[in-house]
């Protein structure tokens, strides 16, 4: 948040804009005093400054393609792919397997799956209206907060409208913006700063409803916050260091006459935390450190190295300097690297800073304050990558702030500011739109991240997945090989062999690989399905209902696990297995239209006609272009003596798929 204090300038820039010198209406012109120069902007001048710049900043991501975790929390998030908006549908999507801890992220990926399937036009299209509404709640809660930082009346709007608008255009803010899962992050910040707005406006609401209607809506953006990412759980925090720093003078007095709010606010926080951190998420965090190249010791001594290299990617957003992919060095000890102990100091003397100058510049403490509770609970103990730069979308505002607020209240000529503060702003456009042509595809992308971090096996094993979906299959075999070189037992690569493998049509290769990453991860269920259906494809049904079984036991939420081992039952002509695992498939996701067409082949064939047409009929009502379910449908119905509805059938699916059904 803004870098500006208590200074002796400051009290008379705030007794100026306090007390205002009356000018006698009898005066001639020439002898009235000469006002300031004003910095206040036109009504409405905000919303389309930030709109025109986000535009502006992030047309060329309309068409950008999928990258990394966007296959497992989108493209094959089956979850999510809903086809109707019933309640069922969208609670199923929101609470998903119930290993994560998301629901408002996804319910928006969930609707916008609705609207879009895997067009990414909408899902960038939904990312850029998030930004912009995060930039403009920003601009509206830096402008209560310098008015109750009691600054120079007259340049708050210029001050709040200019700090918005350079971080609405950080080049990196790219990796936030452009990679489509990263909603999660902007729906968290966004809310979060929203909680911060209501409840600034709450603290200064003249009526007693307005004041509670304000802290209900500041308590529902939390829950939505940290419905959209656990790093919305700091947002109590914050809002605490809010009030401390700009209500109560630096004095705790206020929490024991407020016990009873703090009491349900501890209260609404540890219910948050009980259910967030419940035995299965737990377990996820004890047994991180298993599949990590580091310990937990190792990580909490490089992460303050990090948090410098975050305010360098801030300050210098060169994007040469940004890239999905970093490659830190792991801080050892103390000594090594030597930056480490630096670091550790530096910022230790940076907090006795904020505690000993807090009251003479509380606004450059609260700012450090924003800065570390935001990136605490991924720069501290979780067992997640050293580095993101999505980690600092909301944490940014600490540094820009600072920044930009100080030279529009500081400096003498205003407008001078304002013209370089622009000048500055289209600057960084140029470079967040030069940024964002590296995220179009994800072949330039992991160019880009091996251009950056050579060294780095994750980004030439992702090269190499892009080389193999374009077809390139050399290419994608030499990065895979590349990998391997760089670490020989990154059990991902080998599943990537084996997929690549597998596209050639070379199933011997393909198996080798999948069993080469089982023996180094045993609990892959990726790799354990793609074995089934290796083995499904040659016809070994029982080898392939052996893989599913696995495969269901690490993830027994998977529709489409239950689907395939109740097609390998169904070929072996086991139809009572088939058909629970069908009815489980549906269970776990009612609109799963494959397994409605299976399950009605299975009742046809026992002769349950009845239960057979309702399932056709369900498919149907799920996906009108179904052609195969036609064809079963129009099967039954010739089997029933009833030719005429046959045919009709038959036809419509000749017209969704001319080999479907010979013409007669």
């Amino acid at each position: 948040m803004p870098a500006t204090g208590h200074s002796k300038k400051s009290s008379q820039l705030r007794s100026r804009a306090g007390k205002k010198t009356p000018i006698p209406k009898d005066l001639p012109e020439k002898a009235r005093p000469k006002s300031r120069p004003s910095s206040r902007l036109p009504r409405w001048a905000g919303v389309y400054l930030l709109a025109g710049l986000t535009l502006a900043g992030y047309v060329n991501t309309f068409h950008a393609s999928w990258h990394m975790d966007d296959e497992m929390n989108i493209t094959k998030n089956y979850y999510i792919h809903i086809r109707s908006l019933r309640p069922a549908s969208l609670v199923q999507a929101m609470v998903q397997d119930r290993n994560q801890n998301r629901p408002f992220s996804n319910l928006t990926l969930a609707l916008n799956y609705y609207f879009n399937q895997e067009r990414t036009f909408g899902y960038h299209l939904v990312n850029l209206v998030l930004h912009f509404l995060t930039s403009l709640i920003v601009f509206f809660s830096l402008r209560r907060l310098f008015r109750r930082a009691e600054l120079l009346e007259a340049r708050i709007e210029a001050a709040a409208l200019f700090s918005a608008m350079v971080w609405t255009v950080l080049p990196v803010h790219t990796q936030s913006v452009s990679y489509i899962v990263q909603r999660q992050t902007i729906l968290a910040s966004g809310l979060t700063i929203a909680c911060l707005w209501a409840y600034l406006a709450a603290r200064e609401a003249d009526s007693r409803p307005g004041r509670w209607g304000l802290y209900l809506l500041c308590g529902l953006c939390l829950l939505l916050a940290v419905g959209s990412k656990e790093t919305a759980l700091i947002t109590p925090v914050l809002i605490l260091a809010v009030e401390f720093y700009f209500y109560q003078n630096f004095s705790f007095a206020f929490l024991r006459r407020r016990w009873l709010a703090m009491a349900a606010g501890v209260l609404l926080l540890g219910s948050l935390l009980v259910v967030y951190l419940r035995p299965e998420i737990r377990a996820q965090v004890i047994t991180g450190y298993q599949r990590r190249p580091f310990t937990l010791e190792q990580r909490l001594l490089t992460e303050p190295r990090i948090l410098f290299q975050y305010l360098e990617k801030i300050v210098w957003p060169l994007p040469s300097e940004l890239s999905l992919e970093h490659d830190p060095a792991v801080s050892t000890s103390l000594f090594h690297p030597w930056t480490t102990l630096p670091a550790i100091l530096l910022g230790a003397f940076l907090l006795g800073l904020l505690v000993r100058s807090g009251r003479r510049n509380r606004l450059l403490s609260f700012a450090l304050v924003w800065y570390l509770g935001n990136l605490f609970l991924e720069s501290s103990f979780l067992p997640l990558d050293l580095m993101f730069e999505h980690r600092v979308y909301l944490a940014s505002l600490a540094v820009v702030a600072p920044l930009v607020a100080g030279a529009v209240f500081y400096l003498p000529r205003v407008r001078w500011t304002m013209l370089v503060l622009s000048v500055v702003i289209a600057l960084l456009l140029l470079l967040t739109i030069a940024r964002n042509r590296v995220w179009q595809t994800e072949i330039s992308l992991w160019r880009d991240c091996i251009s950056k971090a050579p060294s780095k096996a994750r980004a030439h094993l992702h090269l190499g997945i892009a080389y193999t979906e374009a077809g390139r299959f050399d290419q994608a075999l030499a990065e895979m090989q590349t990998a391997l070189r760089l670490d020989p037992t990154y059990s991902a690569v080998y599943f990537g062999l084996g997929k690549l493998y597998l596209k050639q049509g070379q199933l011997d290769l393909s198996l080798a690989n999948f069993n080469k990453t089982l023996s180094l991860d045993p609990d892959s269920f990726q790799a354990n399905f793609q074995r089934g259906n290796i083995y499904f494809y040659q016809k070994e049904y029982e080898r392939a209902i052996q893989d599913y079984s696995r495969a269901i036991g690490f993830d027994p939420n998977s529709e489409v696990l239950f689907n395939q081992r109740g097609m390998a039952y169904d070929h072996l002509g086991q139809y009572s297995p088939a058909l629970s695992d069908y009815s489980a498939a549906i269970r776990l996701n009612p609109d799963y239209v494959e397994a409605y067409n299976n399950r009605g082949n299975v009742y046809d064939i026992l002769g349950q006609v009845g239960q057979a047409l309702t399932d056709y009929n369900s498919a149907l009502r799920l996906n009108p272009n179904n052609a195969a379910t036609y064809y079963n449908r129009g099967l039954l119905y010739q089997k029933q003596g009833k030719p005429d509805l046959a045919d009709q059938d038959f036809q419509r699916a000749r017209e969704l798929n001319p080999a479907m059904v010979p013409s007669q």
